[in-house]
């Protein structure tokens, strides 16, 4: 079930840039590349309250579509789930969407309809498709149709080197027109690093550019590591692929194969990147915990019914029961006793998805943490802890949102905050998520937290 309130977009819809992360040199023996995190104004009606800011734009997606299915809030700005990262294809760079829930690479083709001449595009004349025609429709009514093509594809690494590799790619010929699943404005497509279960593609193999990299031995392990950081971080966002870039982890390491890994969690099956929360708690500042009762039903329902750990979902999704519990701890740890915000309006702010701006005054210290704990990969569990820096997100641009948004459903969603406040490894070959300490670890900015449980 969705959200209330909300209209489906396809994740291949990011317009427009505010941030561009800043590069940090790279090991030469790992594949890493700049990530660009999206900031969106939105073209929508701001919703108006008692702060006078607009709304977060929620950024949903739906497990069960195979394809980046995705929903969005009128209003702006907007904080939207995505990063992107560059792929050269046909001497084009393509910006396209990172995707943790889906697998399949996706790009325009030439003469798509009402998408620009000028924009990078697939030019397909004279070449033999390696599959029949395929198509997808999205919620918001936005449909395509298209071919499956294998051509090489690269990516430059944030120290200038090219990494090519021969993949297939779904090219779209035909799209609607109002509305259409890519204007070609910010970004030019979509690549799925999701398991190959759920690729489109059954021809002969690879059936994924994750799965090309690694049958190529261009990577040597079939994973992925981001190294993700919010709007208002000076520091880079990075992928890494075969997650081998131990520059990376640049506060606690461990033993872990992966340096940077503090704790690994299973995946509970081979769709998704999808985790088993056990337990959700709340943990005010004088260190008073409560586990928050978990609905009825919970994670049930087979894969679509698991929680999920996903680049293109904007916010921290928690079930109603959940974030009531985490607003109300906020309210009441007189955090915002010297912000100037009514009470109406930090009501606004925590419940309406209603952003602020001008506050500079919340007292960070006091507000509560939320913990997931997560069944381990092999044994145990994985406690994974968000503060209020985390939670509590700028754009960049002066306004802040509280990026938790509250869902019928019985699962969880680990959106883009948490990709904003970890270092995180999805490991295809071995099912399992690594959570690790991310970007601005090393500051009072990020006070985010892993901790493994025999």
């Amino acid at each position: 079930m969705l959200p209330p309130n909300t209209t489906r977009r396809p994740s291949a819809l990011p317009l427009i840039f505010l941030a561009f992360l800043v590069c940090l040199p790279a090991p030469s023996s790992a594949y890493k590349a700049k990530l660009l995190r999206q900031i969106f104004l939105g073209s929508g009606t701001s919703v108006e309250s008692a702060t006078g800011g607009p709304r977060i734009g929620s950024f949903l997606r739906d497990n069960s579509a195979t394809s980046g299915d995705d929903q969005a809030l009128s209003g702006g700005p907007l904080i939207r789930g995505c990063y992107t990262v560059d792929l050269v294809i046909q001497n084009q760079k393509f910006s396209v969407l990172l995707d943790s829930g889906s697998t399949d690479l996706l790009i325009p083709g030439t003469g798509l309809p009402a998408y620009p001449a000028t924009s990078p595009s697939y030019n397909y004349a004279g070449k033999t498709g390696i599959s029949g025609s395929v198509s997808t429709t999205f919620m918001d009514g936005s449909s395509w149709s298209g071919q499956f093509y294998k051509d090489d594809v690269s990516i430059v690494t944030s120290d200038g080197r090219t990494l090519r590799v021969s993949a297939p790619m779904a090219v779209m010929k035909d799209q609607t027109t109002n509305p259409t699943v890519t204007s070609g404005s910010g970004s030019n497509g979509l690549l799925g690093i999701a398991f190959d279960s759920i690729a489109s593609y059954s021809g002969n193999p690879p059936h994924s550019f994750m799965s090309a990299l690694v049958q190529s031995s261009i990577v040597s392990k079939d994973r992925v590591a981001f190294r993700g950081c919010p709007a208002t971080s000076s520091t880079g966002s990075y992928v890494d692929w075969g997650a081998q870039a131990t520059d990376l982890a640049t506060c606690k390491t461990s033993t872990d194969e992966i340096p940077g890994v503090l704790g690994w969690a299973k995946v509970v099956d081979s769709t998704h990147y999808s985790v088993d929360v056990r337990a959700i708690t709340i943990t005010t500042s004088a260190g008073v915990a409560t586990s928050v009762a978990l609905p009825s039903g919970w994670q049930s329902g087979g894969a679509n019914g698991h929680s999920i750990v996903d680049s293109c979902t904007t916010v921290l999704v928690l079930p109603s029961a959940a974030q009531q519990a985490l607003v109300q701890a906020v309210k009441s740890s007189g955090a915002f006793a010297n912000s100037g915000l009514s009470a109406a309006g930090i009501d606004s702010f925590l419940t309406n998805l209603q952003a602020v701006s001008g506050v500079t005054n919340i007292d960070y210290s006091l507000l509560p943490s939320i913990t997931f704990t997560l069944t381990g990969a092999s044994s145990g569990t994985v406690d994974v802890t968000l503060t209020g820096k985390n939670y509590i997100q700028g754009n960049g641009g002066g306004w802040l949102f509280f990026v938790v948004q509250p869902t019928s459903d019985t699962k969880v969603v680990l959106g883009a905050v948490v990709y904003d406040s970890f270092y995180i490894v999805m490991d295809r070959a071995n099912a399992r998520v690594g959570f690790g300490l991310g970007c601005d670890c090393n500051t009072s900015n990020n006070p985010s937290s892993v901790t493994a449980h025999a």
